[in-house]
């Protein structure tokens, strides 16, 4: 059965719901935000089981110094969120650039897809 953890913080700034979502699967893989607020500063965590002490002050904790909404991490969770189609495009054009990568003289080892989704997201964070 679900059980609900309603939370409130002192802070005033925008939080990123997505990056907040991630920073709360640490405590547990079922947690979620179900509702939340920035003008009443408040949340409701939801999670399979029931809540205990540590995960609340856990649960606070992260609520208090969760990232702030940016175009970076909005962009970020995008990128980790992409789908075939989006993934098929950025994977192509790295197929074209290993080609261009292994005839050079020397050649240069390809870039795997994980390295390229990586340099994607990483350079999201910089903009």
């Amino acid at each position: 059965m679900a059980d609900y953890l309603p939370l409130t913080t002192i802070r005033t700034t925008p939080i990123s719901v997505n990056a907040l979502n991630i920073a709360l699967r640490v405590i547990d893989p079922t947690i979620g935000v179900t509702t939340f607020s920035l003008a009443d500063r408040t949340a409701v965590l939801k999670k399979s089981t029931t809540w205990t002490a540590p995960e609340i002050a856990s649960a606070q904790t992260i609520f208090d110094t969760a990232l702030e909404t940016t175009p970076q991490a909005k962009a970020q969770f995008a990128i980790d969120q992409m789908d075939i189609f989006e993934k098929a495009i950025i994977l192509t054009i790295l197929d074209q650039f290993n080609l261009i990568r292994s005839k050079l003289a020397p050649p240069l080892p390809p870039i795997t897809a994980e390295q390229m989704i990586a340099a994607v997201r990483t350079k999201a964070g910089t903009l």
